[in-house]
């Protein structure tokens, strides 16, 4: 099974590849007669949104945190991936591994160090009647909430008393699915791992070799944690940050920073105004990176040596929603963002999770030039084309795409906005009924262009108009309540 695309265009005889769409087929089929004069369809096959077309190579749907080792390797955690990578594994713009057997397992954070990959998810008890019978959703306790231990290639490692099937999971509770119940930050310098756990309100840390309970620490709601390397811990704390529940005016979170007596201290940082701290971490020169999840869509680098001192800035100011044509994309063009480090050559490294859209990861020289990008910005969107432009652009719910019919399979697109600006339209229904607004239409209505999406279950209508890169929401129809 391959991740999601965006208008995987093809046509075979077996009905479950019949999902075309109708407007981009004209442009790729072509019908001649046979030798019996009989019409014979010709077609090619293409795909648009995911960097690569399926089969063992293909980039995760979702990112919630990123974890970069010394040597450039990349690992990225989600709660959900289509085809499974909830934690893939990328390097040189490629994609390398994952972490195995997470499906329906899904977590939001990964840690690597000391021979092993640790991520913070959910598990099913499979020993209970409830789960066999494929009752998810129950008051029952069906679920395990912990932190698993993997190889670095992805195989699960288990231990003395690991838990699931696997015997690799450090168990912090059980209790219904729930979601809430997952940590929400990781760290490990391969001695101590240290865990976010969320709904306690604790950071707690465990020796890496006994996987017991070293301590913990009162903070309000940890997501991400990073190890600096004079053994503090620094945290996120508070806040309302969700990647795939992007709101631009959720509470910021705060810094803190716990030194190894316990003691906790907010950290004042000089952010922009309105800044909101999504990640943190630290490179191997022990520069902390912050990314900033508010209007500047910027990464921040510091050093710490005295009074916390801004080094350097990755981004331009506003991201992909800044300048004169908002919502087109650049390579320093952030949306999203869900991490940024730098690996032991210095090159940096940032992930996104686009709104509404889906990951982004590019590498970046010293110098600041883009290396790579990998990217699957689509889930369930079917694409249409703007009908003026006789195929050539295309667009889903919240992506423009250019797209050459004489282009390879793959290489045939380019990603050229995103049309969601959550920042200047924050009740984009986009934005909080994603599911209900992927199907696309392209119309134009006294000689204006239009966006009309419809979702996966009907009963709602959004229609956008369609103005520079950006699709502005102006109708919403509805059925029922």
């Amino acid at each position: 099974m391959q991740s999601s695309f965006a208008c995987v265009l093809r046509h075979q005889s077996a009905p479950k590849w019949h999902f075309l769409a109708a407007a981009l087929v004209m442009g790729l089929l072509a019908v001649a007669a046979n030798a019996h004069g009989a019409p014979t369809l010709r077609y090619t096959t293409t795909w648009v949104g995911n960097t690569f077309g399926g089969g063992p190579k293909w980039v995760q749907n979702f990112n919630n945190q990123m974890q970069v080792l010394p040597d450039g390797t990349v690992y990225l955690a989600s709660f959900w991936d289509e085809a499974g990578r909830e934690v893939g594994i990328y390097r040189n713009g490629d994609v390398v591994g994952q972490l195995k057997d997470t499906h329906m397992r899904g977590g939001f954070a990964v840690a690597v160090g000391g021979g092993y990959a640790w991520y913070a998810h959910t598990s099913m008890r499979e020993d209970q009647p409830q789960v066999k019978a494929g009752e998810a959703r129950t008051d029952k306790p069906i679920c395990y909430f912990g932190v698993s231990r993997f190889t670095m290639g992805g195989d699960p490692a288990p231990f003395p008393g690991g838990m699931t099937r696997f015997r690799n999971m450090l168990v912090l509770r059980e209790g219904p699915d729930d979601e809430a119940q997952i940590p929400r930050g990781l760290a490990t310098d391969g001695k101590r791992l240290v865990v976010s756990d969320t709904p306690a309100n604790k950071v707690r840390v465990f020796d890496c070799a006994t996987l017991k309970e070293a301590r913990s620490v009162q903070v309000d709601r940890p997501t991400h944690v990073a190890l600096a390397p004079n053994g503090d811990i620094w945290a996120l704390s508070g806040g309302h940050f969700e990647a795939q529940a992007f709101d631009p005016h959720a509470a910021p979170a705060k810094i803190v920073r716990i030194s190894p007596n316990g003691q906790v201290h907010q950290v004042s940082l000089p952010l922009p105004a309105g800044a909101q701290p999504s990640s943190l971490a630290f490179d191997p020169k022990g520069r902390l990176f912050v990314t900033d999840q508010g209007p500047s869509q910027q990464v921040f680098v510091f050093t710490l040596t005295g009074r916390p001192r801004l080094v350097d800035t990755l981004g331009v100011r506003g991201g992909i929603y800044s300048g004169p044509r908002p919502g087109s994309t650049g390579p320093m063009r952030f949306a999203g963002l869900t991490g940024a480090c730098a690996d032991a050559k210095g090159n940096y490294y940032v992930s996104c999770n686009v709104p509404r859209g889906g990951t982004l990861l590019r590498a970046f020289s010293p110098q600041k030039k883009l290396l790579w990008e990998l990217m699957n910005l689509e889930f369930v969107d079917v694409a249409d084309a703007d009908p003026k432009s006789d195929g050539r652009v295309l667009y889903t719910a919240d992506g423009k795409y250019s797209f050459d019919p004489a282009g390879s399979p793959g290489r045939d697109w380019r990603w050229l906005a995103q049309t969601l600006d959550p920042f200047r339209y924050p009740d984009d229904p986009r934005l909080h009924m994603p599911g209900l607004q992927c199907g696309t239409e392209v119309r134009y209505l006294g000689g204006r262009p239009f966006l009309c999406l419809r979702g996966m279950w009907q009963g709602v209508l959004g229609i956008y108009r369609i103005q520079g890169d950006l699709a502005v929401p102006c109708v919403v129809l509805a059925a029922g309540p």
